[in-house]
């Protein structure tokens, strides 16, 4: 175990309602594509979205999230939403921002928008960048905890940029 994943575990869980089994893993898959995963939701693909901050290191890819302890008619997890993510240009198993998150609309109200921000708060040691907030979508980041980012960029005087601490 490194000195990192100790602190994570021993420090940020203890100490903070994170769940280590709601950490989400990476793995690369086949096309260039990459997955994280745990024990309930697959976020896949990663495919680019946008242009992202490349002034900043970071590459915008968008995912499509899964239940995977949920079936379909067919047998497969069941596609809940998707999500844009920022990670890092060299290394896209790091989480640096959060574009977009849409879930579905029969699968609204369910809490799949807060476990997904719940898995990606305890994968980042950090706190998670929100791009792009939309005037709609303010009382979900209010409820999630999340801050405007005042020095951030502005639409009619309201941050477009939040920040979620872990």
């Amino acid at each position: 175990m490194t000195f990192k994943e100790f602190f994570y575990r021993k420090y940020i869980l203890e100490n903070t309602s994170l769940d280590v089994d709601k950490r989400l893993e990476y793995s690369k898959q086949s096309f260039g594509m990459s997955q994280f995963a745990n024990n309930k939701i697959v976020i896949a693909g990663g495919f680019r979205d946008g242009t992202g901050s490349a002034d900043v290191g970071e590459v915008r890819l968008k995912y499509f999230v899964y239940d995977h302890t949920q079936q379909g008619p067919n047998g497969n997890a069941i596609e809940v939403g998707s999500v844009v993510l920022n990670v890092d240009m060299n290394d896209p198993s790091k989480i640096m921002g959060l574009v977009n998150i849409d879930i579905k609309k029969k699968f609204k109200g369910q809490g799949y928008g807060r476990y997904i921000i719940d898995s990606i708060k305890s994968t980042i040691l950090g706190p998670i960048n929100i791009y792009d907030v939309k005037k709609g979508a303010v009382g979900f980041w209010d409820k999630m905890g999340a801050t405007p980012n005042v020095s951030g960029r502005k639409t009619a005087r309201r941050p477009k940029d939040w920040t979620l601490s872990p």
